[in-house]
């Protein structure tokens, strides 16, 4: 059930923003698809553990994992470090006999490109399993990779020196961080040059079949703001969040004339002019809105963005929930909530929550707890089951455990339709693993007699 204290942020935010609570199918939450008992009871599986040996020249052997993703049939995509300093971008199949397959590697020459020897950005995968990524080397050879869907070519998409469109002639400099849709168009940051870099600007692109579109552009301006977006660098903006319509979500961290609006969620519908989404200093809970985190994937195709938040002056002072355009907001819990199949509550570090992500309809999402000396983090879901909001634990610290072992540190967390992924980052001598386990269906509701 929802919180009371959450119902009252619900309750807060109708009154004070006019927004609608949505509690109807095809509004903000609905339920996931239902799994047997057995189903959400099962243990999570076992993907790669650090000291495996990795598919690549030498032999060597896995020793640090880093934003893993997972499709809706379970197969997975994640970054690693290795044993030899090189690291790479792998892939592993939700079956029992599949090994890891090698995507790219810090020593393995991209056709038509460059050895990527400074590293990789992402990997970013769709629903059904399409993978993109960024790769670099020496600062002067980047590029934004898709993966083929038989998983043996890579097709460059962007890469430094091609024209970005909508600048007046510059050109692609560095790229950051990219989403991929089940279509396999990429929405990407990168930021661009005229003179070779001694001057730069950044802003949001998108790739399609009929070429690459800008989303976002220095000197744009930003509704509700008042102001202009003055990216520099690829990280003054963040995201971004695509959906299979290809609308595409993302933050202004770089907001001349407005600063108080950095880290404010703009979408721009495919075909329609930019809004803004979810601004920095929105009223909540007594205060203002002073912090915006999204994971990924984080636009669903309703346009259904989660979030975590904190409130300057609030009380509480941080929770998720999850924002629809047009209609408002709604939160799934707030610090302080009980968190379910514990005695600990949704609290701790600040902040005490992670990044979002929304799959399914569904939010799924990890945060630190308090009170309970073997749950100090866990991972939840947030479904909607009649029109009650229902908080489902996903993974704890003491759940039954595969082949290998987590501690307290659960985080890198991704979600799909029906699988979340996540990494350790406690264990000595750090992430023990990638693992997957099902996402756990809303709790049932229960007869009145």
């Amino acid at each position: 059930m929802i919180s009371k204290t959450a119902l009252r942020w619900l309750t807060f935010a109708i009154a004070q923003l006019g927004v609608i609570l949505i509690a109807v199918a095809g509004g903000l939450i609905i339920n996931p698809s239902p799994l047997s008992a057995a189903e959400e009871d099962s243990s999570a599986i076992t993907v790669v553990l650090a000291g495996e040996t990795a598919p690549t020249t030498g032999s060597p052997t896995f020793t640090f994992f880093d934003e893993p993703m997972v499709a809706s049939n379970g197969n997975v995509v994640f970054g690693a470090n290795l044993s030899d300093g090189k690291n790479g971008i792998f892939f592993k199949k939700n079956n029992k006999s599949a090994s890891v397959e090698l995507i790219s590697a810090t020593n393995v020459m991209i056709p038509g490109a460059f050895i990527p020897a400074d590293g990789f950005d992402g990997p970013a995968m769709s629903q059904n399993g399409r993978i993109a990524f960024d790769a670099f080397s020496g600062g002067a050879a980047n590029a934004v990779i898709r993966v083929t869907s038989n998983h043996k070519e890579l097709e460059i998409i962007a890469k430094n020196g091609d024209t970005a469109p909508g600048t007046g002639g510059a050109v692609f400099f560095f790229f950051d961080d990219l989403a991929i849709n089940n279509k396999g168009d990429v929405a990407f940051l990168a930021s661009y040059t005229k003179d070779g870099g001694i001057t730069r600007k950044s802003g949001v692109f998108l790739s399609t079949r009929k070429g690459i579109v800008a989303i976002l552009l220095n000197g744009d301006p930003l509704p509700g703001t008042g102001a202009f977006a003055t990216g520099v660098d690829s990280e003054d903006q963040d995201g971004p969040w695509l959906n299979d319509k290809d609308d595409v979500a993302f933050a202004a961290d770089s907001i001349t004339g407005a600063p108080s609006f950095d880290g404010s969620v703009f979408l721009k519908r495919f075909k329609d002019p930019l809004e803004s989404l979810l601004l920095m200093g929105t009223p909540l809970l007594g205060g203002t809105l002073s912090s915006i985190g999204v994971g990924r994937p984080g636009l669903n195709n309703q346009d259904i963005l989660p979030f975590s938040g904190e409130f300057t002056g609030g009380t509480p002072n941080a929770g998720v929930g999850a924002v629809v355009p047009g209609k408002g907001i709604a939160g799934c819990v707030l610090r302080g909530d009980p968190a379910p199949d514990t005695t600990a509550t949704f609290d701790a570090v600040d902040p005490p929550f992670g990044n979002p992500t929304i799959s399914n309809n569904a939010v799924e999402f990890h945060s630190e707890l308090l009170g309970d000396a073997a749950n100090k983090q866990g991972i939840f879901t947030c479904a909607k089951v009649g029109k009650k909001l229902n908080v489902r634990e996903a993974v704890l610290p003491s759940d039954p455990k595969p082949v290998g072992s987590w501690g307290n540190q659960l985080e890198e967390d991704s979600s799909s339709n029906t699988w979340i992924v996540f990494d350790d980052e406690d264990s000595v001598p750090g992430p023990v693993g990638v693992f997957i386990t099902k996402k756990p269906g809303p709790e049932p509701k229960h007869d009145k007699n």
